[in-house]
């Protein structure tokens, strides 16, 4: 498997309310993740409004790509509307 086959694992795992499971293969697979796997288990987070886990999720980003600023929207919205 390919980098890009974990990615979509990643993002499956997270669509599907795996948040735990997204977080792990990031963490776990044989690539190093990028901030592109990490703002997808961030977007999931949003959408299963978890704001610690997009907390550490925002965290992992941020080590990885500094300047995204994606982490800001997705986190703002996390922490804005809870429960939507």
């Amino acid at each position: 498997p390919t980098h890009q086959h974990f990615s979509c694992m990643i993002d499956a795992l997270g669509r599907a309310g795996r948040l735990e499971s997204a977080r792990e293969l990031a963490e776990t697979m044989p690539f190093e993740a990028q901030a592109v796997n990490w703002v997808c288990v961030l977007g999931a987070c949003r959408d299963h409004d978890d704001l610690e886990a997009s907390s550490y999720a925002a965290r992992r980003v941020l080590e990885l790509d500094p300047k995204n600023g994606a982490v800001y929207v997705l986190l703002a919205s996390t922490a804005r509307d809870p429960g939507r």
